[in-house]
């Protein structure tokens, strides 16, 4: 009788967190709460990726009880913000999966590093004054690395003064038009497009923000159009 009570179990766990997530982790993320069912709790899993895999919890308190608590630490983060769900099974084979949390572990402050310009599939190189040299209205691309967990990256093309000038003071630029970067989930590095309207001396800014809400600006290059 008792299997067959079992087996007729259509009824699934239910999820709750102890850890809250309205605020950044900056040291290893300890993650807490409680799966409770009609029949009993058979395993606890999670998942940092917005469920495509997941590992055991590293603990379950009362194994295979009807109320049972969970803990996990999650090692070796790097900055970012993480798609974290808990998925639990009962004595049935029952599943439920919890409701998305968005965990975000912040320890530095958003930075690019080096960056690559290309017209198509031709890198553009700087000249002995460290300009990169392109031509009014075409796209071009640029490639970085970043650090720090961005969430968004923008590139701000700030106009400094024409080319038949001169002298080209830092304090001519004024704010250009700004291009949003994406990421590529392979790499890890951060692409995206920027053109020029008209002749002139541009100064390159990435503007980059991270899931903290921690925002830098940093000098890419200067671009001769």
């Amino acid at each position: 009788k008792t299997v067959d009570k079992l087996i007729e179990d259509t009824e699934k766990p239910g999820i709750s967190f102890t850890t809250k997530f309205d605020k950044a982790f900056s040291a290893t993320p300890e993650i807490s709460g409680k799966v409770t069912d009609n029949q009993g709790v058979s395993s606890v899993e999670y998942s940092i990726d917005g469920g495509a895999n997941y590992l055991p919890v590293d603990e379950i308190s009362n194994p295979r009880a009807k109320i049972t608590n969970f803990q996990f630490s999650i090692l070796n983060l790097l900055d970012g913000n993480y798609k974290l769900r808990v998925r639990a099974t009962d004595l049935t084979g029952n599943t439920e999966t919890s409701s998305e949390k968005i965990l975000v572990f912040d320890r530095l402050a958003p930075r690019v590093g080096g960056v690559i310009f290309t017209l198509g599939s031709q890198v553009t190189e700087p000249d002995e004054n460290g300009l990169i040299t392109t031509i009014a209205g075409l796209q071009e691309k640029v490639t970085l690395s970043a650090v720090g967990g961005p969430t968004e990256i923008k590139i701000i093309t700030n106009f400094k003064c024409q080319i038949s000038n001169v002298k080209c003071e830092e304090g001519d630029g004024v704010q250009g038009e700004s291009f949003d970067m994406s990421k590529n989930p392979d790499t890890g590095l951060w692409s995206g497009n920027v053109s020029f309207p008209e002749a002139g001396i541009y100064k390159l800014t990435a503007k980059s923000v991270d899931g903290a809400g921690n925002e830098t600006e940093s000098d890419l290059s200067e671009v001769k159009v």
